[in-house]
């Protein structure tokens, strides 16, 4: 699993902003325990890392939640920095 979506970033210092289209979002990183997760959600163009970001969630240990994984990637499209975006 992973995330498809366009990554727009802007500066401080620089005008405008970076865009790269069609960017490959992956976890790359997780850790936790039954009380918090951290992941790192890492974006690829290619071979090419473009950005990465940190974020943790409290997790579900019903048994109808999906792994810590799947339930990573449902955490990042909560985020607005994920909205909209795309399961591949």
């Amino acid at each position: 699993m992973a995330l498809k979506k366009d990554f727009v970033k802007t500066l401080d210092g620089f005008d405008g902003t970076l865009t790269s289209k069609d960017v490959y979002w992956k976890v790359t990183n997780i850790s936790g325990n039954k009380d918090s997760v951290s992941y790192n959600l890492e974006g690829f163009k290619g071979d090419v890392q473009v950005f990465g970001y940190s974020f943790s969630f409290d997790p579900d240990l019903s048994d109808k939640s999906g792994n810590f994984i799947a339930q990573a990637y449902d955490h990042a499209k909560t985020l607005s920095e994920f909205s909209g975006s795309e399961d591949v």
